[in-house]
């Protein structure tokens, strides 16, 4: 409820930050999955591909999204995107 709070007080737009990636193994999407359980929990540090710092927040982000494929040789290999805001 604070984070809502303040957007409402803050005045300004806020950034939206979309992630994807393809591809990934199991071990690489679990700490994404965890990093962004954080950003439910409370705002989070972010830098983006433009090394600019930001404070973000998984604000009304539906969750990560995530696609199991299989690869060459029978791999399982994901897909998945997420969304976060600026804080």
């Amino acid at each position: 409820m604070m984070g809502r709070l303040r957007d409402l007080l803050q005045p300004g737009p806020k950034r939206r930050i979309s992630l994807a990636w393809t591809l990934l193994t199991a071990a690489e999407l679990t700490p994404i999955l965890t990093a962004y359980t954080a950003a439910v929990a409370a705002d989070v540090p972010f830098t983006g591909p433009d090394s600019v710092p930001l404070t973000v927040n998984a604000g009304t982000s539906p969750g990560v999204r995530y696609e199991a494929v299989n690869v060459a040789g029978g791999a399982l290999r994901f897909h998945a995107s997420l969304e976060l805001f600026e804080a």
